[in-house]
């Protein structure tokens, strides 16, 4: 169980990386998202969301797991978070249609780190959570304000660059 946890919750060991390991992990899972959108045939909103919803109770648990383990609250290395808030940033753009580019990956990504690190209200609260759904919440909405500036903004970018 120790070994499950400590693989899932550090991303196969991303979060052991000694600078930014929350940044360096945003930016892998960016990578594996945008190789879907450049290689892929397409991945379903259903399976998408699957996902995001197996990695976020994965997290918990994996959370909950190490932080008793290591005695620690909300450990830097734990990174499964950024995966699920990096995922939930890009939930509802079709990442394999016409409104999705680099500069829509790009800007997600800059989203969801400022987000992240910055901790705006309501974010800043739920680090107040104990546990691994207090390390996953956090990044939970970080990722869901991401998403919601990300869509406003490719909405005006459509109605003012397409008139």
């Amino acid at each position: 169980m120790k070994f499950i946890s400590y693989l899932t919750g550090t991303v196969f060991g991303i979060g052991f990386f000694p600078y930014a390991p929350g940044t360096i992990t945003s930016l892998a899972t960016l990578g594996v998202l945008y190789s879907f959108y450049i290689f892929g045939n397409g991945i379903s909103d259903l399976y998408y969301n699957a996902i995001i919803l197996i990695l976020f109770f994965v997290g918990i648990l994996s959370g909950s797991f190490i932080e008793q383990d290591c005695s620690k609250k909300d450990p830097k290395f734990v990174v499964i978070d950024e995966v699920v808030g990096m995922m939930i940033t890009f939930v509802g753009i079709d990442l394999f249609g016409l409104t999705i580019n680099k500069e829509v990956f790009i800007a997600g990504f800059l989203l969801f780190r400022f987000f992240d690190i910055v901790k705006p209200y309501p974010v800043n609260i739920l680090e107040n959570v104990r546990g691994g759904l207090g390390i996953m919440a956090d990044d939970f909405v970080a990722g869901f304000l991401a998403n919601c500036i990300l869509k406003i903004g490719i909405f005006v970018w459509n109605v003012f660059y397409f008139q």
